[in-house]
């Protein structure tokens, strides 16, 4: 261990010699000077030799030593000053380190309130801080990505790169205040996820070179699947009246939401425990009906309640129900139509024969009340 120290010990003298040259001169020439002084008095008061008996040779080793001395505290002093100024660099460094944790953390801390992934990127570097929400969001564990902002680029489908990264280079261009752009990212799982891409330069260079950007990701797939549904279900029933309308309507609502089946229905103004069929469609059947008893059925719900979901298990919820039978129906999901003054005269309900997802529960939250008002 001791070998191995050593070229770095002297590597660190010869640049404090290179450094502090004048230093060493001026200190090793008075430790000479004053050993000098004190041999002299030696040999003059204690020794009693005069002047004229002293030989040069014997003043050389106490100016040597002097020398040496002189040397060797000058070393030692400026060893110390280096070794304190090195730790006081790195307190700066761990006390910076720290801040920059503490203040990631709290941003994190004020994001989740918002559900939003936070970024921090070093532009010099290219390296990213990527929130555990930012990587959750595209379907990774916390740590999984790389830290990196090729893996952001990687990321992003090719059809809204060009754009993104354009609105990028004019925002650290200085063309416009802020980031805003928004994108589709790859998850984990291979699907594409839209988001909302934010940010802003928050620090620069002495040249004013953004060095420093921080911003924020939003999931946006929901907002972007209700505004492809409606733009289909607009174009597909575009121009069309009367009962062409709602057949239309119904075959558009099964398409945009992928489900087997779904029906408009209005209430029976004699028989309220009827809905008589306005429109449906069956993406397995070309059956028709032309009028539904509600009583213990789903459809009764949603008269009820205004609104009425079954995510899974509709089979065994209602397992006498001939109709749920024949459609195979797992998932249920229904809301009532009202007229002017708010009265409820019908409904419109979807059936699938798989469970379900979220996602689209609450696309159908967003979508059907339109038609339903």
């Amino acid at each position: 261990m001791q070998e191995s120290q050593r070229p770095s010990s002297r590597a660190g003298i010869r640049f404090l010699l290179l450094t502090h040259w004048k230093g060493y001169l001026w200190q090793v020439l008075l430790a000479a000077m004053a050993v000098l002084a004190v041999a002299l008095i030696q040999h003059l008061v204690v020794l009693d030799i005069s002047l004229e008996d002293i030989h040069p040779r014997l003043l050389a080793l106490p100016a040597l030593v002097g020398g040496v001395f002189g040397f060797l505290l000058t070393t030692v002093r400026l060893m110390q000053h280096d070794q304190r100024r090195q730790m006081d660099e790195l307190k700066e460094k761990d006390a910076a380190l720290e801040s920059e944790m503490q203040r990631r953390e709290r941003l994190n801390y004020a994001m989740r309130g918002s559900n939003d992934g936070l970024w921090d990127w070093n532009i010099k570097t290219g390296e990213v801080y990527y929130s555990p929400r930012w990587e959750n969001m595209l379907g990774y564990e916390t740590g999984e990505v790389a830290t990196h902002v090729d893996f952001w680029r990687n990321a992003m489908h090719p059809e809204d790169s060009s754009e993104t990264f354009a609105l990028l280079e004019q925002h650290l261009a200085g063309k416009i205040p802020q980031f805003r752009s928004e994108m589709r990212l790859r998850s984990k799982h291979g699907e594409w996820c839209w988001v909302l891409g934010r940010g802003q330069v928050v620090e620069f260079d002495d040249a004013g070179a953004p060095i420093r950007a921080v911003g924020t990701m939003t999931d946006i797939s929901d907002r972007k699947r209700v505004e492809e549904a409606l733009q289909l279900l607009l174009s597909s029933t575009a121009g069309d009246l009367g009962d062409r309308f709602f057949q239309h309507l119904v075959r558009s609502l099964s398409e945009v939401l992928n489900v087997r089946f779904t029906l408009l229905a209005t209430v029976d103004p004699v028989i309220p425990a009827l809905i008589n069929i306005v429109a449906l469609w069956d993406t397995q059947s070309c059956e028709k009906m032309a009028s539904i008893l509600m009583t213990g059925t789903p459809c009764e719900e949603v008269i009820k309640e205004g609104s009425f979901v079954i995510a899974a298990g509709l089979r065994t919820r209602y397992p006498d129900n001939e109709a749920i039978k024949r459609l195979n129906g797992e998932s249920y999901q229904g809301i009532a139509l009202h007229d002017q003054s708010g009265k409820i005269i019908g409904l419109i309900a979807m059936i699938d024969e798989v469970e379900l997802p979220q996602w689209k529960i609450k696309l159908g939250h967003t979508i059907l009340p339109i038609f339903a008002a």
